[in-house]
């Protein structure tokens, strides 16, 4: 039997499936996964939706779309970063699941191993986790209430000026806050 890959023999159980184990158990009110309550969601609208859809409208919902997104969607995204002043000409929109997926992909393309990301300490954990799935080395700055603490960041990007290749920020909404 053939062995496993590095990249695999370094993979650890995800810390965000251990939030969502822990969201999972109805006694525990969690806000560590982003998950709403499951009573907040709108059933009865969804349901209304679903029954006014034709039955081809349906059967092509179930079946498996374009990996880049459904086609209408993305002609719609494009058309709106046009009128906004983006130019698309020989450009490609890709619509994912959610923000993980996006960050995946983005390592996936952009991270050699060792390569190093700067993030804010703390930082999103999903995308902590990406990184280090593609062997990034990480620095971390710390955040104040204004964010990223500027000083801080200046001095880990001056002391590794030619090795850093990314600098990851939430530019609001930091996920865990402060």
């Amino acid at each position: 039997m053939p062995g496993f890959s590095k990249s695999a023999k370094g993979m650890r159980s995800s810390e965000i499936r251990r939030l969502m184990a822990l969201a999972a158990d109805p006694s525990i009110i969690s806000f560590s996964g982003g998950m709403p309550a499951n009573s907040l969601f709108p059933i009865d609208i969804l349901d209304e939706i679903y029954k006014s859809l034709s039955l081809q409208v349906k059967q092509i919902a179930m079946q498996y779309g374009p990996t880049a997104g459904y086609p209408p969607l993305v002609g719609s995204l494009k058309d709106y970063l046009r009128s906004k002043g983006l130019p698309l000409e020989g450009q490609d929109v890709i619509i994912t699941t959610g923000a993980q997926q996006a960050i995946n992909i983005l390592s996936k393309v952009f991270i050699d191993p060792g390569d190093m990301i700067v993030t804010e300490n703390p930082s999103f954990i999903g995308a902590l986790a990406a990184f280090m799935s593609y062997e990034a080395r990480l620095a971390a700055a710390p955040l104040d209430n204004e964010g990223i603490v500027i000083s801080e960041l200046k001095k880990i990007l001056d002391a590794n000026p030619a090795r850093i290749k990314m600098v990851y920020l939430n530019p609001f909404f930091q996920n865990p806050a402060v």
